[in-house]
Order: structure tokens, then sequence, then C-alpha cells
């Protein structure tokens, strides 16, 4: 059975920015406080750069695709353009776990 590999991205489906989660824990408190939460359609990406959905009961399950570092770069520079930040374009690391740091959490991540 695989798990999700904290440190981890929430993404909202439709949306360019992103939530950091450290551990499970911080998903669960995501889930029951979440009530603009899209069964199906938000993902998870984590440092292993498997890619998870969450169902409308909460579980969460891997889907095919996989996040390369490239890919996930490009990702969290949208997540930075869209919060007005600027050169986004400079913004490397050089592993997926080091890239997801990067996002800021809330206090319950």
């Amino acid at each position: 059975m695989k798990h999700i590999q904290y440190p981890a991205l929430f993404c909202y489906a439709g949306a360019d920015e992103m939530l950091r989660l450290n551990d499970a824990v911080a998903l669960q408190n995501l889930l029951v406080n979440s009530h603009a939460l899209l069964p199906d359609a938000d993902y998870i990406i984590d440092s292993l750069g498997l890619e998870w959905l969450v169902d409308n009961h909460g579980r969460t399950y891997p889907t095919e695709r996989y996040w390369s570092l490239p890919a996930l770069t490009t990702r969290v520079q949208q997540h930075f353009f869209a919060q007005a930040q600027s050169c986004v374009s400079k913004i490397q690391a050089p592993d997926l776990q080091s890239l997801i740091l990067m996002i800021n959490c809330d206090e319950d991540c």
C-alpha cells in the first residue's frame, strides 16, 4: 500500500496557489476544515512527485501522474506568480522536497 510522502503540496483544481502539508495531521485538518474541497479534482503532490486525489469521503488515492522536478518547478513558479511575487523564473531547487519546502504553510501545516 502506498502512502503520501510528506512534505506535500495540496493543489486546488483550477487555481495556481497551493498549500504545503508537512504531515498527515495537516492533511486531516485541511479535509475537516475545508468546505471548498472538490472531490476527485483537488490533488496532492507528494515529495516523491506522485499525484494523489481525494475522494468525497476524504480518502486519498494515487493517480498515474508523476511530477518531475522541471514540471513541479513550473507549477511552483505559477503559485508564486499568482501571489504577485517577482523573479519567479529564478525559482529553482535541487530536488522535489526542497521545492515543496519553498511554499509557505499556515499554522496547521
